[in-house]
């Protein structure tokens, strides 16, 4: 059970973090601070990518901009694997901020061997050469490729934005994309993209072991 006693520290719950969308009850709650209004401040990404750009996230959109002396004042949102999750509350436990519970004993389960790991998901971003407008983005593409996504358990979409040149005209757009197995999902991405529209010299960027992966978007995969 984590006591959030300390008002400098600021927790923020995304739609996925509801425990209304699990489906069982094999999980412990461990801690919630219910945000202040219904919306998230602004809060930022730093580039996960060399050629990746900063990002702020609002509530309803993500807005892509030149570089941190745009983000200052704002709260950084960063993404935590398991591990980082785990050394970070053992911090809080060997500083007296944890109090321990009692559960009773775990159930047996053979869904999955001992010492089994998930694969982490694949950050995808796929750059179209288009003069699209958020809304016009979104129409085009966004929407109907999250039903795409959804349908087929492939994955998500994280965000979107455009890439401006100094005149103020967009130079194309952009959509991040989360997706469970790259292999599967990124041919099928491509080709799905290409359907919607997507110009030739359009692409997804991605990452294998450290290296940039570039592939065009094109309707023959």
């Amino acid at each position: 059970m984590l006591q959030w006693s300390d008002a400098t520290e600021q927790w923020f719950a995304s739609e996925l973090s509801g425990t209304e969308k699990y489906e069982a009850d094999n999980f412990v709650l461990v801690g919630t601070r219910p945000p202040e209004s219904s919306w998230m401040p602004d809060r930022y990404n730093r580039p996960q990518f060399p050629w990746g750009r900063w990002k702020i996230l609002r509530a309803d959109k993500s807005v892509y901009v030149n570089g941190p002396e745009d983000v200052v004042g704002l709260q950084e949102a960063i993404w935590l694997n398991p591990s980082q999750i785990a050394e970070y509350l053992q911090q809080k436990y060997e500083v007296g901020q944890l109090k321990p519970v009692e559960v009773g004993p775990p159930e047996p389960c053979t869904a999955e061997p001992v010492g089994a790991k998930l694969a982490a998901p694949t950050i995808v971003f796929a750059k179209i050469i288009q003069p699209l407008h958020p809304a016009e983005r979104e129409r085009n593409y966004e929407k109907p490729l999250a039903q795409y996504l959804k349908k087929q358990d492939l994955g998500m979409i994280t965000g979107g934005g455009t890439m401006q040149d100094k005149n103020g005209s967009v130079l194309f757009a952009g959509i991040d994309i989360e997706v469970k197995d790259a292999k599967n999902a990124i041919p099928r991405i491509a080709k799905k993209l290409a359907e919607l529209g997507a110009p030739e010299g359009s692409t997804l960027e991605y990452e294998v072991e450290g290296e940039l992966v570039i592939q065009p978007i094109s309707g023959r995969q």
